[in-house]
């Protein structure tokens, strides 16, 4: 039998260095330093009760932490401001540090003074642009709540009292409304079918149970308020604008440091030498 003859590698191979790709160009594009500016709030608001109000700046294409290749240095802190008429707002202005990989957020506490609408808006600044955000908060008092609940006690106790002991009531309206009625033919007339109004009202009172489906009508109608006022969380978008860097772009470090050229005899030293045939 022939010896083996030894199988060369042909030419080392050496790992090739990524001086430019499509991921280098894919970091470095324009829209890498478009952001957009965001504000979520609750709806409604209730009336001199403090509400949080998160502002957020964030990327429009948001990149990698673990991309550091070619990347452009951060922008600038921007500065933050949220005006809301008849409101407290603290603080009146925040500044934030914008990130092209996350969402950068300030909080602020707006306090309503009155009920009803109050525009509100976010102005972002940097250097000598202004850049802002128009919306509408809402706020309501507690007024009504409370009026629905104080009705929704006493109205059925109220009404289940007359149904209970409303037998001598139609003669006391018509003594009560005989004596206030000023002293005409017609006083005693109007009295009596006064007197006989009461009376249908509290047979009815009492034969259709109307205290109970007060109770429940008020009850739902109080479930319902609450429901409607309760504050959802709602977010806005203003459209994207571009924060530019003053340092300009970041060094370029080379590859080399990260990875070294191999060549494939260092790697399998054994891949251009054969073993004779025993």
């Amino acid at each position: 039998m022939p010896p083996t003859k030894p199988r060369h590698a042909g030419a080392h191979a050496t790992t090739p260095l990524p001086c430019e790709t499509s991921l280098s160009h894919a970091v470095d594009s324009a829209h890498s330093s478009a952001f957009r500016l965001a504000i979520a709030f609750p709806s409604p608001i209730s009336c001199r009760t403090p509400a949080l109000v998160r502002v957020g700046l964030e990327p429009v294409a948001p990149t990698h932490d673990f991309l550091d290749i070619y990347r452009a240095l951060p922008p600038e802190p921007v500065s933050i401001r949220l005006s809301v008429p008849a409101a407290l707002v603290t603080p009146d202005e925040i500044r934030l540090q914008p990130s092209t990989s996350a969402r950068a957020e300030a909080e602020f506490r707006v306090t309503p003074l009155i009920p009803g609408h109050l525009p509100c808006r976010t102005e972002i600044r940097r250097g000598d642009t202004l850049s802002s955000i128009d919306v509408e908060l809402r706020s309501h008092g507690v007024a009504l709540p409370w009026l629905i609940a104080l009705l929704t006690l006493l109205g059925p106790v109220i009404l289940h009292g007359l149904a209970q002991n409303g037998a001598h009531l139609p003669g006391w309206v018509q003594q009560q409304t005989l004596a206030w009625l000023p002293q005409r033919t017609w006083s005693e007339p109007a009295s009596r079918q006064f007197a006989h109004l009461v009376d249908r009202s509290v047979t009815l009172i009492r034969e259709f149970r109307l205290s109970f489906y007060v109770f429940v009508a008020l009850a739902v109608a109080t479930v319902g308020v609450l429901l409607l006022r309760w504050p959802r969380t709602v977010c806005r978008w203003s459209e994207p604008f571009l924060l530019a860097s003053s340092a300009g772009p970041k060094p370029q470090n080379p590859l080399s440091n990260f990875l070294t050229p191999v060549s494939l005899p260092d790697v399998n030293p054994f891949s251009t030498s054969g073993r004779g045939a025993t």
